[in-house]
């Protein structure tokens, strides 16, 4: 019996599979940097105008 074809079929599945999941992780890393920029900037802001300047409250993140 000659499995050849099902080998293929398995490698073209693989590569999309990979394709698939290089484009995810390049999504994510742009995610990534764009919330990065973003505390950042909150930090930049928060010099800016102090805590007490503002009725908000901050979100604890541990």
């Amino acid at each position: 019996m000659n499995c050849s074809h099902l080998i293929t079929y398995y490698n073209e599945q693989m590569n999309k599979c990979g394709e698939t999941a290089s484009g995810a992780l390049t999504r994510l890393d742009y995610v990534n940097l764009q919330l990065h920029n973003l505390i950042k900037n909150n930090h930049f802001i928060r010099l800016i105008y102090p805590k007490h300047s503002y009725p908000y409250t901050e979100l604890s993140i541990s």
